[in-house]
This record gives structure tokens, C-alpha cells and sequence, in this order.
């Protein structure tokens, strides 16, 4: 797999940041916290999700943003592939197929690519690996056993342990649950005789009860016969009660009809006599009317011809007014046009200098502005200049700070390692006998006390050393307080400093200008520009109302002929009038006054007619009802008659006080019903609750022999998983030898290479310290087994670059496509690094890409490609 390409967006201090990664060495350099190792978390992140249980998405996400986004651009078996990973879980792998989600995308990396554990084991290395290999036993072995996989058999085999001890408790649990099933079975057995006793009290209870239902069944027929004739006699005499109403309503209805009819008939005889009157007003009525319709017309005409003549007097009076504007607008518009041509010609003059005026004005507003922020702050160029003389002088010092520290460390480093080997040397010459471990001659009391002694000397003077160096690092400490303090307000002085530098340029390109003469010949362009504007817009306005001169003209012709038409109408209007034979409207309605009695007067016998017409449609209607009326008592008198003897044969069937026992003798059989009922329930009920228990023992039983079966198959299966348990310890003893022999092997190899030979192998040995197994280096130098502490601090290094390189050769199957390490150099002065750096790095140009991340300068001469990462501002920026 080659990486070509990873875009971060909101990812820890990434904003928005792309790199580019070719074949070969690529380093990723900058100062510490520039954010340089989050490039190769990413790289982790986006191969295989954030893993459950190692960190939190949020905590990935950049302060203020919501959510990151990280998109991965490489090359697998010949074709290229992009994984696109969002907080959210919007992910998706893009290649030969479509994939989308978090888990799917993890399952094709592992699956491909390779799995989680070989990735991090053989491509990823980490910061402080190296470290921990060289200079913590017990973090190495840590490591070892991680990648090596020994740590799986180791936790297998525990494992297993703990399944065996969980079946053990199981089978316990399930004995003592068998323990219950005597107790089971006997209350099972009594359930069921309690059920057939019940069964039968029940089946005792259902006989009787279908004898009463027989019997009540006999006792309804002859019941509801009686109820049936006692329930038509009421029924009968209900009806005869709602006949007597009925003929009495009859009865009286026709006495009323009868009076009415009498009523109507003389009321006819007095509206005959008014109709007598009617022909002598009908002719003066009918002129009446006529002339009341035209003097309603004629004032309705004349109000509408008024009004309009009155709307188009002020219509034309408007209209003349509109006029007379105009013709003055004709000559303002003249003027206008002058006022324009003026202008222009003044501002064509100045159009030069205002567009010179235009290019420097937003500098002088940015020179304003900048003077305003500086004053407001109570600075000045000057000051400004001294703060940011200050702050460089702090950075270098802080430098110096830096590398002061790096040597001090790896003086420490040294001087822990050289008093672990003198504590190792009192440690074997207490426990030796015979012969000095050290020198191999005989181990006198006197030898053994000497090298004690010279031990214990050179003990003293290390931690005395270690005592100097740990004061001077306190110092340091205190003086690296100071440029901290210094260095706070650099981002801001560094702000101040760059517009510092903006004004200092603006005041060079204004140097030499009248600006004060540019000002006020472009405030004079401004204002002309501003006039002219305005005159253009009364120009547009004014062509604009001269554009009615002639719809004002012609307007008022059509005025003057509606007037004519209008007028005329009015003289026609008149004309009506006196073919009336009148000659004003005042003789109309002098003759109306006259002509209006008799019209009353007709209409008051007109009214009669209508009255007389509809009081013989009411006699007709009236005596019609009466028939009708008469009719239906007859009819009713007859139903009467025939519901009195019906009544009488009912009664004679009916027997009231055999219908009563009847009645007795059903409720004392329903109460017997209801009570055998009532029993019977509670029996069902008692029953179905039996029967509950039974079954509920029943499943209980059947939980007991199903604990029986898992006893058996339990007791069975332990031994199996002892025997499992014994071949996982042995087999992890058999995978120990075989990786740390493979591991022994990569690592000489490497190591030798790394030395240029000086060293000729490595040696991974178990040794008993204490009462506990340790896994020990050695190394072989001039065919002798050397403690580590033989090593200088570079070559000490170089065996843990070389263990750690060893270990992802094991884990890779002897080839490894990919390396990613982060910070593989610490605690070396700048000499042994450089050697360093020259023999790791003819060893790394072997692997097809390697990505370092390193704040060392040396590595970059030495990488293909070299990407800087910066801090600015609270994001990490890429630089180059």
C-alpha cells in the first residue's frame, strides 16, 4: 500500500489541511505541539474508524468546530482507492467498488489490507516505543508480547481458566436446583388427586342445573301466555282510553267549524255592497299613477343630467389648469438643459484627479485607521519596533533554552543507564560465589569488597553529577518561565508589528502628493457629478408632464362636446314636460296632490275585491273540513264500539292469580340456577388455578431434568476444556521461542547493519530476577555477550530503532510495505543524532514509503520529501 494523499478538516489542530506524500522518506517536520503526530493519528483513523474503547470522537473534533472530516487518497494492488471519514458517521470508500459506514469500511481495511493489530504492530510506530524498548524492561516486554502475539496465548489460556471456573459454579448452581425435585414431583401428585375430586363435584352440579332449566323452560311457556293477554289488555285499554279523546276533539272541532262557516257567510254579503263604489274612482286612480311614474322619471333624469354637467365643469376647469403648467414647464426645461451642459464640461475637467484621488483614498483610510488602533492601544511605530526586537530576543533565547535541555537530558540519560549497570555489578557480586562475574577471577572477600567499594565511589559521584544537572535544569526551568512570560504576547506583537509595517508603506506611496488640493477637487467632482444627477432627474420629470400637452388639448375638446350633448338632453328632458300639458314641475305635483284622495280611496275598495274573493275560497274550504270532520267521527264511533268487545273476550281468558304462582314458582327455580352457578364458578375457578400450579410444577420439573442434562454435560465438557487449557500453555511456551528467535534473527541482522558491523548480533534471553522471569537484551560484541549498558547513548538508540524496525519485520512476514514513525530519535546531542540519522536511514530508503515525523533538523536533507508544519494562530497550518 502507498499513501499518496490525507485532507484534514476540523481534526484536532487542523483547520483545513492537505498533504502530499510521494514514494520514499517523507518527513513531516516542525516545532513541538505544531501538530505533526496528528497526521499520522489521522492517517490511523481514517484506515480504521475510532476504535471502542481508545478515545472519544469529540475529542478528535477542533475547539469550536462540530464535527471533522479527514478524506485518504492510496494505492492498493495496482488501483486507487478514498476512504471519506466524518465524525458524524458519513463515511464511505470510493475505488473498483462503492462502500458506505463506519463498520462496513473497517471490515474491507481488515480484510484487504490488514488487520488492526498487524497495522498498528508492523506499520504504525509510535512515539516513546523506541524509547520504552531501550530504557524500560518491563514496558519492552510489554511490547513484545503485544506484537509478538504471545500476550494472545497468555490470555487465552486465562481465558479458559475462567470459563472452567464459570462451568464449575454453573454445575454447583444446577445440583443445588435438583436438589428441589422430590419436593416437585410429591406436590405435583397432590394437585392432581385434588383435580379429579373437583372434576366431579362440578360434573354433580351441571346435572341439577340442566333439571332446572328444563323445568323453568316449562313454567316460561305458560308465563309468557299470561303475560301475552295481560299485556293486550292494557294495550286494549289503553285504546279505547285514546278513542273517547278522539271523538270528544271530533266532536267539538265540528261545533267550531260550524260557527265559522255562519261568520264567513255574512261577511261575503258586506264586501259585495264596497264593490258597488269601486267603478266610479277607478278612471281618476289610473291617471294617478301615470303621472306619479313621471314625475319620478323626470326628477331622476334631471338630478343625473345636473351632476353630470356639474363633473364636467370641474373636469374642464382642471384640465385648463394642467395647461397653463405646461407652457411654463417648456421653459423651465430649456433652462435645465443649460444648467446640464455647464456641469459636464466642469467635471470632465476634473475627472483625471478624482480618479487618482479614488486609487489612494483607501489608503489614507487604512493609515487612519491603523494610527486610531495604535493610539487607542497608547502605542507608537517606534514602540512597537522595541516590543518586536524583544520578542526575536526571546525566541532565540528560548532556542538556546531548548537545546541547553536536550543536552542535559541525554547527559542524564547517561549517567541513569551507567548507575543501573554499577547497581547490577553490587546486585551480581552479592549474590556471586566462587568466581567474580565481572572479571571471572577468584571472588575473594577483598575483591568483592574493592569492587563494592569502587561501585559505590562511583555511584556517589553519578548522583552527585545527577544532582548538579537536576539543579541546572531548575535553573533553566526558571529561566524558561521568564521568555514563556515574554513570549505570550508574541501572536499580538507580531499583529502589531505587521501593520506597523502596512503604515510605513502606505506613507512611502503617499510621499510627494498635494493631497489636500486632490481632496477638494474631488469633493468639487463628487458635487457636480451629485448635481447633475439631480438636474437629469427634473429633465426626465419634465419631458415627462410636456408629454400631456396634447392628451390636455384633446382632453378638452371631447369636455366641451360631452357638454353640448348633456345640454341638450336637459332642453329634451323639458320638452316631455309640457306634452303633458305642463308647464313646470310645480303644476305636475299640484295636480297630483288633487288626484291622490281619489287614488286612496280606490285602493281601500280595490283591497275588498281581493278580501271577498278570499273569503269564498274559505267557506268552500270550511265546508269541506266539516264533511271531512263528520266523516271521521262515524268511523271512530264504529272502532269504538269494536275494542269494548274485544276487551270483554280477553278478559274472560285471563287467570291473575294462576299467572302469579306461575311467576313464583320461575323465581325460585332462577334463584336455585343462580346459586348453582355461583358454585359452579368458583369450582371452574379453583380448578383452572389447580391446573395453573400443575403446569407451573410441571415446567419446573422440567427445569430440574433440564438442569440434570447440564450437569452431565458440564461434568463432560470440563476436562475436554482442561485438556484445551494445557495444550493453549504449551503451545504459547513453542509460539514464545519461535517469534522471539525470528525477532533475535531481524534484529541482528539490523542492528549489524545500523553498527557497520561492530556489533555482530543481538541475543533475547529469560532471566530470573527476584523471584520473576525477565526477558533480557544482550548484545554480541568481538563474539562476547554484552549488558546494554556497554552501548553509547546513539548506539543504545540505534538497538531500540533496530528492535523496534525487527518487530514490524515479524509482524509483516519479513517484508514491510509501509512505516510510519513518530519522533525515533529522542535524547541525542546533535552529533550522535547525526550518525544516527545516517545509518537509519540507508536501512529505511529499502522499505518503498516511510513517513517520519521528527522536529530533527538532520532528516531533512536526508528525506525525498519534506512537509512543514506550523502552529499559528491555535491551527496547525501546512507550510510547504
Amino acid at each position: 500500500m502507498i499513501l499518496k494523499e490525507i485532507t484534514l478538516k476540523n481534526f484536532k489542530s487542523h483547520r483545513n489541511s492537505k498533504i502530499v506524500f510521494e514514494k520514499g522518506i517523507n518527513l513531516i517536520a516542525g516545532r513541538n505541539g505544531a501538530g505533526k503526530s496528528s497526521v499520522l493519528e489521522a492517517i490511523l483513523v481514517a484506515l480504521y474508524g475510532v476504535r471502542p474503547g481508545s478515545v472519544r470522537k469529540s475529542d478528535l473534533v477542533q475547539v469550536g468546530a462540530n464535527e471533522y472530516m479527514i478524506e485518504l487518497l492510496f494505492e492498493f494492488g495496482g488501483k486507487e482507492y478514498r476512504i471519506l471519514r466524518e465524525s458524524n458517521g458519513n463515511s464511505v470508500l470510493f475505488g473498483e467498488i462503492r462502500i458506505e459506514g463506519d463498520q462496513k469500511i473497517n471490515e474491507w481495511v481488515e480484510k484487504n489490507i490488514s488487520s488492526f493489530h498487524v497495522f498498528t504492530g508492523a506499520v504504525y510506530v509510535r512515539q516513546g516505543e523506541i524509547e520504552t524498548i531501550i530504557s524500560d524492561e518491563s514496558g519492552r516486554e510489554k511490547i513484545i508480547r503485544k506484537i509478538t502475539r504471545i500476550e494472545d496465548y497468555e490470555n487465552a489460556w486465562k481465558n479458559l481458566g475462567a470459563v472452567i471456573k464459570e462451568l464449575e459454579n454453573e454445575r454447583n448452581h444446577h445440583l443445588e436446583i435438583i436438589k428441589q425435585k422430590e419436593d416437585c414431583e410429591k406436590r405435583l401428585a397432590e394437585k392432581s388427586s385434588k383435580m379429579l375430586e373437583m372434576d366431579k363435584e362440578i360434573q354433580k352440579a351441571e346435572k341439577r342445573l340442566r333439571e332446572l332449566r328444563e323445568l323453568i323452560e316449562k313454567i316460561s311457556i305458560e308465563k309468557n301466555t299470561f303475560e301475552e293477554l295481560k299485556k293486550q289488555i292494557e294495550s286494549n285499554k289503553l285504546e279505547i282510553l285514546k278513542l273517547e279523546g278522539e271523538l270528544k276533539s271530533l266532536k267539538e272541532k265540528l261545533d267550531v267549524l260550524s260557527d265559522q262557516k255562519a261568520e264567513i257567510e255574512q261577511k261575503i254579503e258586506s264586501l259585495q255592497e264596497s264593490l258597488k263604489r269601486l267603478e266610479n274612482v277607478e278612471k281618476e286612480a289610473k291617471r294617478y299613477s301615470e303621472l306619479l311614474e313621471f314625475h319620478r322619471s323626470f326628477l331622476k333624469s334631471l338630478q343625473e343630467i345636473d351632476a353630470n354637467l356639474k363633473d364636467l365643469e370641474i373636469e374642464k376647469e382642471r384640465f385648463l389648469g394642467e395647461l397653463k403648467k405646461c407652457e411654463e414647464e417648456k421653459e423651465n426645461l430649456e433652462k435645465i438643459r443649460e444648467e446640464i451642459e455647464k456641469s459636464e464640461k466642469e467635471k470632465e475637467i476634473l475627472t483625471l484627479n478624482y480618479n487618482e484621488w479614488q486609487k489612494i483614498k483607501p489608503k489614507i483610510d487604512r493609515k487612519a485607521q491603523i494610527e486610531r488602533i495604535l493610539k487607542e492601544k497608547e502605542l507608537t511605530v517606534e514602540k512597537v519596533e522595541k516590543m518586536f526586537s524583544s520578542i526575536q530576543k526571546a525566541r532565540e533565547v528560548d532556542k538556546a533554552l531548548k537545546e541547553e535541555f536536550e543536552k542535559l537530558s541525554v547527559q542524564k540519560g547517561s549517567l541513569i543507564s551507567e548507575e543501573k549497570r554499577f547497581l547490577e555489578i553490587i546486585s551480581k557480586i552479592d549474590s556471586a560465589t566462587g568466581f567474580c562475574p565481572i572479571c571471572g577471577r577468584e571472588l575473594t572477600e577483598e575483591h568483592r569488597r574493592k569492587i563494592l567499594d569502587k561501585c559505590s565511589s562511583e555511584i556517589a559521584r553519578i548522583k552527585g553529577e545527577l544532582s548538579k544537572i537536576e539543579e541546572k535544569e531548575r535553573n533553566l526551568r526558571e529561566e524558561r518561565k521568564k521568555v514563556e512570560i515574554a513570549l505570550e504576547k508574541q501572536d499580538l506583537v507580531l499583529k502589531y508589528k505587521q501593520i506597523v509595517d502596512e503604515i510605513k508603506k502606505v506613507t512611502e506611496d503617499l510621499k510627494g502628493l498635494d493631497l489636500e488640493k486632490m481632496k477638494q477637487e474631488s469633493e468639487k467632482f463628487e458635487k457636480l457629478k451629485n448635481k447633475i444627477e439631480l438636474l437629469r432627474s427634473l429633465e426626465k420629470k419634465s419631458m415627462e408632464k410636456l408629454q400631456r400637452l396634447e392628451f390636455l388639448i384633446e382632453k378638452l375638446k371631447e369636455i366641451e362636446s360631452e357638454l353640448s350633448k348633456i345640454q341638450r338632453s336637459r332642453e329634451e328632458l323639458f320638452e316631455r314636460l309640457k306634452n303633458k300639458n305642463f308647464l313646470s314641475i310645480e303644476e305636475l305635483e299640484n295636480e297630483l296632490n288633487k288626484l291622490r284622495v281619489s287614488y286612496e280611496e280606490w285602493l281601500g275598495l280595490k283591497r275588498a275585491k281581493e278580501e271577498l274573493s278570499s273569503a269564498e275560497v274559505k267557506l268552500k274550504t270550511t265546508k269541506d273540513e266539516f264533511e271531512k270532520v263528520l266523516s271521521a267521527l262515524m268511523i271512530k264511533e264504529k272502532s269504538y264500539a269494536e275494542k269494548r268487545n274485544l276487551l270483554a273476550d280477553l278478559m274472560s281468558k285471563y287467570d291473575d292469580l294462576r299467572h302469579k304462582e306461575v311467576e313464583e314458582l320461575e323465581k325460585k327455580a332462577s334463584m336455585e340456577i343462580a346459586g348453582i352457578e355461583q358454585k359452579l364458578d368458583v369450582l371452574k375457578k379453583s380448578l383452572e388455578s389447580f391446573r395453573e400450579d400443575k403446569e407451573a410444577l410441571e415446567r419446573q420439573l422440567e427445569v430440574l431434568r433440564e438442569s440434570e442434562r447440564k450437569v452431565k454435560a458440564i461434568e463432560k465438557a470440563i476436562p475436554e476444556l482442561e485438556k484445551l487449557r494445557e495444550k493453549f500453555a504449551s503451545y504459547k511456551n513453542i509460539v514464545a521461542e519461535i517469534a522471539l528467535k525470528e525477532v533475535e534473527k531481524y534484529a541482528s541482522e539490523i542492528f549489524e547493519e545500523f553498527t557497520e558491523g561492530k556489533y555482530s548480533g543481538i541475543k533475547l534471553k529469560r532471566v530470573f530476577e527476584y523471584g520473576k522471569e525477565r526477558l533480557r537484551i544482550f548484545i554480541v560484541h568481538q563474539g562476547e555477550e554484552r549488558e546494554t549498558s556497554f552501548l553509547s547513548g546513539g548506539e543504545l538508540v540505534a538497538l531500540g530503532i533496530a528492535f523496534r524496525l525487527a518487530l514490524s519485520m515479524f509482524e509483516a512476514k519479513g517484508r514491510i510495505p509501509l512505516l510510519m514513525m513518530d519522533e525515533p530519535t529522542p535524547f541525542l546531542d546533535e552529533e550522535r543524532r547525526r550518525k544516527l540519522v545516517d545509518i537509519t536511514l540507508n536501512y529505511l530508503r529499502k522499505i518503498p514509503q516511510v513517513i517520519l515525523v521528527s522536529h530533527d533538523e538532520e532528516l531533512k536533507d536526508a528525506a525525498d520529501r519534506v512537509i512543514t508544519i506550523d502552529y499559528r494562530g491555535g491551527v496547525s497550518v501546512v507550510v510547504s
